[in-house]
């Protein structure tokens, strides 16, 4: 077995920071993916919206003719 040395305790908090890091950066990216969801959802009723006025516009249009 492998005699202690004195940079272990180094060591060691360097890998508690990675985890604690690790662990912050995957609760950002669970934010940023509800995020995105919620844009999703967003970008997809203006598209509709979007489209529906189209269909009116093109409607008043031929209409008009």
């Amino acid at each position: 077995m492998a005699e202690p040395t004195h940079s272990e305790p180094l060591y060691q908090q360097a890998l508690e920071a990675a985890n604690g890091e690790l662990r912050d950066l995957d609760a950002q990216i669970d934010q940023l993916r509800v995020h995105i969801d919620r844009l999703e959802r967003k970008k997809t009723a203006v598209e509709s919206i979007r489209q529906a006025i189209g269909q009116w516009v093109e409607t008043q249009t031929s209409e008009k003719e």
